[in-house]
């Protein structure tokens, strides 16, 4: 995994362990889904809304979504394969 894909500092790191996937969101807003291919770290998907300064996101139980939630109360549920499923 290369940390030097955040541009900021990171400061929320979660899990999904049924998917095994590694979510970190930094202090410019910069999300990255990362995942394990041939024994490598790769970025699976990047976000940046850029509008606002990402509050806290945690993965369901069952793994199959994620909820992030913004400073400016937007919040995003999106799925595992990386699609938005929800916002308001």
């Amino acid at each position: 995994m290369d940390i030097q894909s955040h541009p900021g500092d990171v400061y929320i790191i979660c899990w999904n362990d049924k998917y095994r996937k590694l979510t970190s969101c930094d202090s410019t807003g910069k999300i990255i889904v990362f995942m394990k291919y041939n024994d490598q770290w790769i970025e699976e998907m990047v976000n940046n809304r850029k509008s606002s300064v990402v509050k806290d996101m945690k993965w369901s139980p069952d793994g199959t979504k994620i909820c992030i939630a913004y400073e400016d109360g937007h919040v995003i549920v999106g799925g595992v394969e990386g699609n938005r499923r929800w916002g308001k």
